[in-house]
């Protein structure tokens, strides 16, 4: 088993300093998967982060997510 650690960078930081002994790297990135996902249902329009899968001070896995805010003007019914 290997210890791996699941960084979090962008809007809202995390710096795991726990670690989570996992199989391999594949687990690793299914965890990341599961990880990512509890993070974007929580997202804002304009909040970005990355997800960076470490092991031994190596970078074994990343996940980027960016939201953008639109600033095209909403239809307006003109029929009236």
């Amino acid at each position: 088993m290997t210890r791996y650690f699941f960084n979090v960078g962008g809007s809202r930081p995390f710096q795991d300093t726990l670690g989570e002994e996992l199989l391999d790297d594949n687990a690793a990135w299914q965890a990341a998967l599961e990880i990512a996902c509890h993070i974007a249902a929580s997202l804002t329009p304009g909040d970005g982060y990355r997800l960076e899968v470490m092991n031994a001070g190596r970078l074994i896995h990343s996940i980027e997510i960016t939201t953008k805010v639109s600033h095209t003007p909403a239809l307006v019914d003109q029929s009236h």
